[in-house]
């Protein structure tokens, strides 16, 4: 026991020091205030004090409980990635002192937000100065009768990321990171100014009204204040910088504006030859500046860069840049980030603009919601064209208040973003239909209106969902300047072929709508391969073939005015169990910590990028055990060369083509170079590939639970015979299979052996036949786990799994912690543990064996709840299971062992642990909670009977109240569609009328006919 403990303190203290002080952030000076022009910036960001909880609550916090942390923050940034659809959705609590010095004398003063999820709620000094509702737009309020210059201020913002009926969006694809998760400062300027609450923008717009080659026509338009007590004569001065910083437009004017009163003010400048802004080929800035002048000194100024730039969208050649079809095609791109979130920096930013221009795309969708205004700031500078979009997603709500929100947000979106000259399309929602809801086609139409009266220079689009045959004359397409549409055939339905058809349909019967593809991808992980590659199987083949087959039908489409495929990085979802990580959506070309860049990836920069690009794929499934294998290359080069093992096996010429394909080139057993060079012979990738003649005995099955350490099967159903085994088990590939105890022409029982002999022809394994719960050895997962062994310096603590959960075992008593057989969650509940049981049974009861067994650990019962969820197909819009409480055990007050009834037709079980009294006294870290189970235990079967007593485990039923074939085929009845049948020992079926006895058995059958259950009758 002295080792357990040993192991469980070293485990406990490591993990203490990575959340704690990994999760803490460095203690960072706070900044001092600059000057911007006529302004005073003071960065706020540094020495937050943060509790996640509510204010009145935080404030009865003792000061040393208060997390220390910079901005950007998000209280989501473990719970929101690690699976579950369990993340803290609720308020948390920021304070901040700050002092104002002289600078802010005789000041206007702006506390400004970047942005924050989803509610904030601001107080300076104890007065609330104002609340805004949305995600990710900046905000901003005037405190200068809140502040006091020379003394402690203090700020204290509540963040509430809960769900809001008046809030859109309702409900999306990926994770809403709570907190103060941008950056926030105050700004200050002098009584006479630019407007600084006009939505958070700069106050300045710079309209692109007439464009061309020979002239560019500008309108600007302001609203100034005047906040001094007496009228002012103001000097406004609009101009034009180039690149050289000279001067080459500008107009100046005098106005009036009368004491506390505002003014708003259009001006229009012009300038000869412009030098235009033309995407990644010339993205040429100006530089706009306003300045207010009084009394010969200026007291306010801002300045914009700006590129100049006309273009539409053509129903046959596409994007028209400047007059010149501009192919625009790229990628989606969500920005959060392992172990951060949305909390994110201009370093992360950067790395993810650095691979978009690798990739070489020319444009951007940055959909489902507004971003971060130096993503729009690089834009500009590089030359990428923006789609930018209004976070209305999946369905709306039809109160007014959800009404005025949206429009809310979209005027934040537009007035915040209006010179990026990089913008080019507002999106104006996404997959608005997806989810049940009200008709939303009124609200798009006022939303239209609203944004094209905001900004006529620019065109509306939408990623619209909409299928069927009328899905191109739906007002959901129709209603913006252009449309778009998000499609995934051949990864949530359909095939390749579905895909081209409708592209032709939408081109045949819609000639004059201009389309575009806002979303099209399919997931992957770098650590999934296969020789064998299929839809939704998560493999890096995969991915590649479907983008593959995807760009080759839209390569030639020029009408088709974007193609955005989804997405750049893997990110975070937490309610997404799919691919090799809970937690995850892995359609990224690259993973989730930008490290590895997938096969596809490689695919668009051969077709993108102007630099050259060679790739060899498969480079990560590094080991074979085939000794014929392709060799498929990515290029926008030539001509190619193949070296296996220093031998040429040739040249190919690509014509054209970015993917070369050497068929069944033969590997060696051991290492084999694979090489490529290019038509000046030089080399220009290589890979490596080990051929093995494969070990692997392992047999999988997606119905049956595997033991693959001690060599069992479970539950195979009824009436498999050996030579029908493959119908429900997978043998690894060139394995050999014998049946070494049983009869091959009958039935399989249990006890039956079969010997699995792997490629190599010496290693073997043998399995027997065995019968237990339902949910023995069926995949699990579980919110917080020891997924590997831990070494630190002497000790070794074993994988204490979610696994263990459901592996039949259940010890004795030990002391070593060689020995513990349990699933034990780590850190604050609430945990939980599910097991996936491969198709949908009739669920009896949940036994549950708590941790008991291991020598001096204190035992409490532990409050617990048990959910169920059915069986669901992977869709456009369904992406995980959907559970309901079928157990409440929030008072339990068992010992021990529990076991209660679910009477439900099931495929998922789900345990949720609440709180717990069971613990362990660790040295240092003192008395720890220990959440888990040693056995987790799902009874059941494929009938049910409301009257009659069945033992799922025995497989017996009660023939107590049963006399004929006829009242059991009454009484006892099958799920699921499926069929029964009673039948005596020499399998013949029994007629209603017959007699039952000792001797009768009942088959019940699913409705695929692939599972199969005998059930004994018994007095």
């Amino acid at each position: 026991m002295y080792k357990f403990i040993i192991g469980l303190a070293v485990t406990l203290i490591s993990l203490f020091a990575y959340f704690f002080f990994g999760a803490s952030d460095e203690v960072l000076p706070k900044e001092k205030s600059f000057i911007v022009n006529s302004r005073v910036i003071q960065p706020l960001n540094n020495q937050w004090q943060f509790s996640k909880t509510s204010p009145v609550i935080a404030h009865s916090i003792a000061k040393e409980n208060w997390q220390t942390v910079n901005l950007p923050h998000t209280w989501n940034a473990k719970d929101g990635q690690d699976g579950g659809g369990d993340y803290y959705r609720g308020t948390g609590t920021y304070k901040r002192t700050f002092t104002l010095d002289e600078k802010f004398t005789n000041k206007k003063i702006y506390l400004h937000f970047d942005g924050a999820t989803t509610t904030a709620t601001v107080y300076v000094n104890g007065k609330e100065v104002g609340q805004h509702k949305g995600n990710y737009a900046a905000f901003r309020f005037d405190i200068t009768k809140q502040v006091k210059l020379g003394q402690d201020n203090i700020v204290v913002v509540t963040v509430n990321n809960e769900v809001d009926d008046t809030v859109a969006p309702l409900s999306a694809d990926f994770t809403f990171f709570g907190g103060l998760y941008r950056k926030v400062r105050l700004i200050a300027s002098n009584n006479i100014h630019i407007d600084n609450l006009d939505y958070a923008s700069s106050g300045v717009y710079w309209s692109q009204t007439n464009i061309s080659n020979e002239k560019a026509e500008l309108d600007v338009r302001t609203k100034l204040f005047n906040e001094n007590s007496e009228a002012a004569t103001i000097t406004i001065t609009n101009l034009l910088r180039d690149a050289n910083n000279t001067i080459v437009a500008k107009t100046s004017e005098q106005l009036q504006i009368k004491a506390q009163a505002s003014v708003e003010y259009t001006s229009q400048i012009a300038l000869e030859n412009p030098h235009l802004w033309h995407g990644l080929d010339d993205p040429y800035l100006y530089q706009g500046e306003t300045t207010i002048s009084h009394n010969g000194k200026v007291v306010d100024q801002i300045n914009q860069q700006l590129g100049l730039r006309y273009f539409r969208v053509d129903k046959d050649q596409g994007f028209i840049l400047n007059g010149k079809p501009y192919p625009l095609y790229g990628i989606n791109r969500m920005a959060d980030f392992p172990k951060k979130g949305t909390a994110i920096n201009q370093e992360d930013h950067e790395r993810d603009i650095q691979l978009m221009l690798e990739l070489g795309a020319t444009g951007v969708r940055l959909g489902h919601q507004q971003r971060d205004d130096y993503v729009y700031q690089r834009a500009d500078e590089i030359g990428l064209v923006i789609w930018a979009e209004v976070p209305l997603i999946n369905r709306i709500n039809t109160n007014q208040a959800f009404t005025d929100n949206v429009k809310q947000q979209a005027l934040e979106l537009v007035r915040q973003n209006y010179n990026h000259s990089s913008i080019m399309f507002w999106g104006l929602f996404n997959e608005i239909t997806l989810k049940p809801g009200p008709d939303p086609r009124p609200i798009v139409k006022e939303l239209n209106t609203l944004v094209k009266a905001e900004d006529p220079n620019r065109l509306t689009t939408a990623a619209v969902a909409a299928s069927g045959e009328k899905a191109l004359q739906d007002p959901l397409a129709t209603t913006t300047d252009i449309t778009s549409f998000n499609r995934y055939y051949a990864w949530y339905y359909g095939s390749f072929s579905d895909f081209t058809k409708f592209m032709d349909h939408a081109r045949e019967s819609a000639p004059d709508l201009s389309i575009a593809l806002s979303e099209f991808g399919a997931g992957a992980s770098d650590k999934i391969h296969t020789d064998t590659p299929t839809m939704q199987d998560h493999s890096e083949e995969y991915q590649a073939i479907f983008h593959e087959h995807y760009w080759q039908d839209l390569q030639d489409r020029d009408y088709v005015w974007g193609k955005f495929l989804w997405v750049l990085a893997d990110f975070a979802v937490d309610n997404r169990d799919e691919g090799d990580t809970p937690g995850r959506n892995d359609k990224g070309l690259v993973t989730f910590d930008r490290k590895v860049k997938k096969d596809a990836f490689f695919w668009y920069k051969a077709n993108w990028a102007k630099e050259p690009v060679t790739h060899i794929t498969g480079r990560r499934f590094s080991t074979r055990t085939q000794a014929l294998i392709d060799i498929k290359v990515y290029s926008n080069q030539a001509e190619l060369e193949l070296f296996v093992n220093k031998q040429s096996l040739g040249k190919l010429e690509l014509n054209g083509n970015k993917k070369i394909i050497w068929p069944q080139v033969e590997l060696t057993l051991g290492d084999n170079l694979i090489e490529v060079a290019n038509n000046q012979g030089k080399i220009v990738d290589s890979i490596h590939l080990t051929r093995v003649n494969s070990t692997d005995t392992k047999i999988s099955a997606k119905l049956l639970g595997i033991d693959t350490v001690n060599g069992k099967i479970y539950n195979l159903p009824h009436g498999i015979s050996f030579s029908t085994l493959p119908t429900v088990l997978e043998y690894p590939r060139d394995s050999s299979v014998e049946l070494i105890k049983g009869q091959h022409e009958l039935a399989l029982n249990s006890g039956d052996i079969i010997k699995v002999t792997a490629q190599d022809g010496k290693t073997s394994q043998e399995y027997t036949f065995d019968s237990a719960a339902l949910s023995a050895f069926k995949p699990t997962s579980a919110s917080a786990e020891i997924a590997a062994n831990l070494s630190i310096g002497p000790i070794d603590i074993p994988i204490m799994s979610a696994a263990k959960a459901n592996d039949n075992i259940i010890t004795g008593m030990v002391d070593d912690m060689e020995d513990v057989n349990i699933w034990n969650a780590m850190g604050k509940a609430p945990h939980w543990w599910k097991v996936d049981l491969g198709a949908e049974y009739y669920i009896d009861r949940v036994e549950i064996v708590w941790p008991q067994h291991i020598d001096m650990l204190n035992v409490g019962p532990m409050a617990y709840s048990i959910e169920s969820a059915k069986d669901f197909k992977q869709t456009f819009d369904v992406f995980s299971e959907s559970y309901q409480v079928a157990v409440n055990q929030e008072s339990n007050t068992v010992i021990g062992t529990t076991s209660d009834s679910i009477a439900k037709t099931a495929r998922f079980i789900r345990v949720k642990l609440l709180k717990t009294q069971t613990f362990a006294d660790a040295p240092i870290v003192g008395k720890y909670p220990i959440y888990g189970a040693e056995e987790i235990s799902v009874i059941g079967g494929l009938l049910k009977s409301d009257t009659i007593d069945i033992n799922y485990k025995n497989k017996t039923i009660s023939a107590e109240k049963l006399h004929t074939v006829a009242d059991a085929l009454k009484l006892i009845q099958p799920i699921t569609g499926g069929s029964i049948k009673v039948v005596n020992a020499n399998n013949t079926i029994l007629s209603n009328e017959a007699m039952l006895d000792k001797h009768s058995q009942l088959i019940v059958t699913d409705k695929s006919n692939t599972l199969s259950e005998r059930y004994f009758f018994a007095n």
